[in-house]
């Protein structure tokens, strides 16, 4: 994406969820020390680079779901998803 060669981070907006997950998780457990979690289940950030492109991070580790490390990278001609590798081309923008 070009960070730090030709683009730069402009503007930057991160929320989390409230905490649930993991503080159930702790009390189950009988894990006191886990039980007054500050941090939110999920937290998303919105990234806005200086030559307009935007980028979405997820990061969950708290909430029960099943396992998937989904990376996607969309632009205007092609799209690329993986894991496992999925790549679709906009073969119109080829001809």
């Amino acid at each position: 994406m070009d960070i730090g060669r030709g683009d730069i981070y402009d503007h930057v907006i991160s929320m989390s969820s409230r905490e649930k997950s993991l503080s159930d998780a702790a009390k189950r457990a009988n894990l006191p020390q886990f039980q007054n979690v500050k941090c939110g289940d999920m937290n998303t950030t919105m990234i806005k680079t200086k030559l307009g492109k935007t980028i979405m991070l997820q990061f969950d580790v708290h909430t029960g779901r099943p396992y998937d490390r989904l990376n996607t990278i969309v632009g205007t001609k092609a799209v690329h998803e993986g894991y496992p590798s999925k790549l679709y081309i906009n073969d119109e923008e080829l001809a």
